[in-house]
């Protein structure tokens, strides 16, 4: 073969090659039809992606409430979610414990004022960021001047403790510089939680609360005296405040010196260990001391209280008599005793004496708090109570029902050493039997309880 022949073929061998290649590429009739999308099916398609955008958005944007729930028509209860709060204030009340003020969001539903109409007591959950943990806050009420337009922040009393993955999260946190040059942080919220109803376990009876409130724990007594105290019926109320150091109640420690100087002094005593007992520090006075309160009272004209015992004070001035709050401070080696319970537990002189719960009623009967989890049998909702949930209205007797209301709050140890332990059941805690101290007493005199609810928060 010459050399022009064999260039020839070779060339039309390329040629050949090349439209195979060209042929293998170019896809068939079925493949393009696989590859592209048809033009009918777009609009069905746009309309899908339309709808998604709007469920989506009525969970990022709430415009109107999904629920007919008040707790749910505020910017935190409809979301359903963490909502982001920017912290606006902080002001430190001791060395480890200070006040964040929270502001919500903008939006068109209504801010978190509300809520203090729906709930007595109630808290919300606090997320860690880094380690997507989150706790409970109880969130502390107005304070009686309050301004209006501050109906969309939330104020956190927290104290920071070693360890503790939140609260050292929160002690970080600042609000924005004066001049604006440096951004605030911001936290995230869920909730409402709903804990008890205390107006529907008073009922038309009840006349008295005592709140035992073991430090920041006194933010859910200040919860229960903005609830409470207003009532129409105007019941009393005792709170006791056991904090660790005086600095908690008076700046700079104060110079009020301690009223009770038998109770225990040492340090391994401390209400604060999971193991105190608070038995060991008891006097061997007689029940004629139980006459009165013998712990410190906190009064008004208090030389440069602290920012909670300011709110605890107002309180004070503003209902007189019917608000008695009392302190004992762990590191002066003060504490509640039995004696200062049984006197908190006399019925105020005059006050109506309450009625016998049905056995079984889950707002008057102790013995169907048992198995009650927080916020149970109304989710602490004033507006879900109806006179048929109480078992003592469909009774023969024609009182009104009615209990006093005893609450525990603070530490786990705290709440176990003056009315038992919680009880751990299915993944929940139940508020189980009365124990601890209340427990003791009421072994003694079996009469002590008969007209209370006791509740462990």
């Amino acid at each position: 073969m010459t050399s022009s022949a064999l260039a020839s073929a070779t060339g039309a061998a390329g040629r050949s090659v090349a439209r195979i290649q060209r042929h293998q590429l170019r896809p068939t009739s079925a493949a393009a039809e696989a590859s592209f999308i048809s033009p009918r099916y777009l609009p069905l398609l746009v309309l899908l992606a339309v709808a998604g955008v709007a469920w989506d958005s009525q969970w990022l944007f709430p415009s109107t409430p999904a629920s007919a729930d008040p707790a749910e028509q505020t910017v935190l209860g409809s979301a359903r979610r963490f909502v982001p709060f920017a912290v606006v204030a902080r002001e430190q009340v001791s060395p480890t414990s200070f006040i964040l003020t929270l502001k919500a969001p903008a939006n068109k539903l209504p801010g978190v004022a509300s809520l203090w109409n729906v709930f007595d007591l109630w808290c919300v959950e606090v997320k860690q960021p880094q380690i997507q943990v989150a706790r409970e806050y109880t969130p502390l009420p107005p304070p009686p001047d309050a301004a209006a337009d501050e109906d969309d922040t939330l104020r956190l009393y927290v104290r920071a403790v070693r360890g503790g993955e939140v609260s050292t999260y929160l002690s970080r946190l600042s609000p924005p510089s004066p001049d604006g040059a440096v951004a605030g942080d911001t936290v995230e919220l869920r909730g409402p939680h709903g804990e008890f109803d205390l107006g529907s376990r008073l009922g038309g009876r009840g006349d008295r609360v005592v709140f035992l409130a073991g430090g920041t724990g006194i933010a859910s007594a200040l919860q229960a005296a903005h609830a409470v105290l207003p009532l129409p019926r105007a019941p009393s109320m005792t709170i006791f405040w056991a904090v660790r150091s005086r600095d908690e109640i008076y700046r700079g420690g104060g110079s009020l010196s301690p009223t009770n100087p038998s109770s225990p002094s040492s340090s391994s005593a401390s209400w604060w260990n999971w193991s105190w007992n608070p038995f060991s520090g008891r006097s061997s006075e007689g029940p004629g001391s139980w006459s009165g309160i013998r712990a410190e009272a906190l009064t008004v004209g208090t030389e440069d209280p602290s920012p909670v015992s300011r709110e605890l004070l107002a309180l004070k001035e503003k209902y007189g008599d019917r608000l008695d709050v009392r302190v004992v401070i762990d590191q002066e080696g003060t504490a509640v005793r039995d004696s200062d319970l049984a006197a908190s537990l006399t019925c105020r002189p005059g006050g109506p004496e309450t009625t016998h719960s049905v056995e079984g009623c889950r707002f008057h009967s102790q013995t169907a708090h048992l198995g009650m989890v927080d916020g149970a049998p109304n989710a602490g909702k004033r507006g879900l109570f109806r006179q048929s949930d109480c078992a003592c209205s469909s009774s023969a007797t024609s009182a009104a029902p009615g209990k006093n209301v005893f609450v525990v709050s603070g530490p786990e140890g705290f709440v176990e050493a003056y009315a038992g332990a919680k009880v751990w059941r299915d993944g929940g805690q139940l508020q189980g039997p009365v124990g601890g101290m209340l427990g003791a007493l009421q072994r003694k005199n079996p009469d002590t309880l008969k007209d209370w609810i006791v509740l462990k928060l």
